[in-house]
């Protein structure tokens, strides 16, 4: 039985990772003979193309039980064929606490692949695992997904001010914030972090809402012809409406036509203006 796998494994290599999904998926472990049989031949994985290696783990990651299929994948030796060596195995203490708690509570991520794959990226180094995203030769919006979560999770940790908070949404735009939120309140499902921060943010998004303070630049009291029409040259318009806008991100109650005309024009006629500098000179 077991030399009837390993010839069907190395006449078909693809097999190896498509036994692990069906074990994922029934939720349930392989049997002993078709481990060992898929330890022995895991190296004819070699023989696939990266992005073939990717389809099929990715039948891994959404199967009904994610958490056995990493953990199979692992046990078997799979990982490096997926990652990269230069990914995997996880190096330092805080990668291999990382992935050891992913692979306990693996089920407990959203069932997109999106979100199954940043999880297990962010595992790793960023350089690293930068590295194993491009390998993979995922299409551009899920590598710049995957890539950007890596860095920018990070970041969102660390936003708690109303103006950092608008700065961020305009600048990155709400459907990628969207995105790696949602990866963020993954990774408090899998580590059981607290999620106060997601809150707090939560709440001030429901506060830009309720009191229509501006966060993009159509939020503005006004425009670019708005500015031309005031007399501000057209080469700085764009410049000026974005400052503009970090301005009212930080005061509010400056959202105002009246005021940003003033202001406007102060910051068109003195390029040294505290219009034009960055908005912590406001503080």
């Amino acid at each position: 039985m077991e030399q009837r796998l390993r010839e069907k494994f190395k006449d078909d290599p693809g097999m190896i990772i498509r036994e692990i999904a069906l074990a994922a998926e029934r939720d349930q472990d392989m049997d002993q003979e078709t481990m060992e049989a898929v330890k022995e031949t895991v190296g004819e994985l070699s023989r696939l193309s990266a992005a073939e290696i990717r389809d099929l783990f990715e039948t891994v990651l959404t199967a009904k039980s994610p958490a056995r299929g990493l953990r199979l994948a692992a046990a078997a030796g799979v990982m490096p064929f997926v990652l990269g060596e230069e990914c995997y195995p996880p190096q330092s203490r805080h990668e291999i606490d990382s992935f050891q708690t992913l692979v306990e509570n693996y089920d407990r991520v959203r069932p997109e692949a999106e979100y199954r794959w940043a999880l297990l990226f962010l595992c790793f180094d960023d350089k690293r695992a930068e590295q194993a995203v491009s390998r993979l030769h995922f299409d551009q919006d899920r590598h710049f997904k995957f890539t950007s979560a890596l860095r920018k999770t990070q970041e969102l940790y660390f936003i708690v001010r109303p103006f950092d908070f608008k700065k961020f949404l305009y600048v990155n735009g709400r459907e990628n914030y969207e995105y790696w939120e949602n990866v963020t309140k993954q990774q408090c499902k899998v580590y059981d972090h607290p999620d106060n921060r997601i809150m707090s943010r939560y709440y001030m998004l429901k506060e830009f809402a309720e009191y229509k303070m501006a966060v993009w630049p159509e939020d503005l009291a006004v425009d670019r012809d708005d500015l031309l029409a005031a007399g501000i040259p057209e080469k700085k318009a764009d410049y000026i409406l974005e400052k503009l806008l970090y301005m009212v991100h930080y005061k509010p109650r400056l959202n105002t036509r009246k005021d940003l005309l003033s202001a406007a024009k102060r910051a068109a006629a003195n390029p040294f203006s505290k219009y034009l500098r960055d908005v912590h000179f406001f503080r």
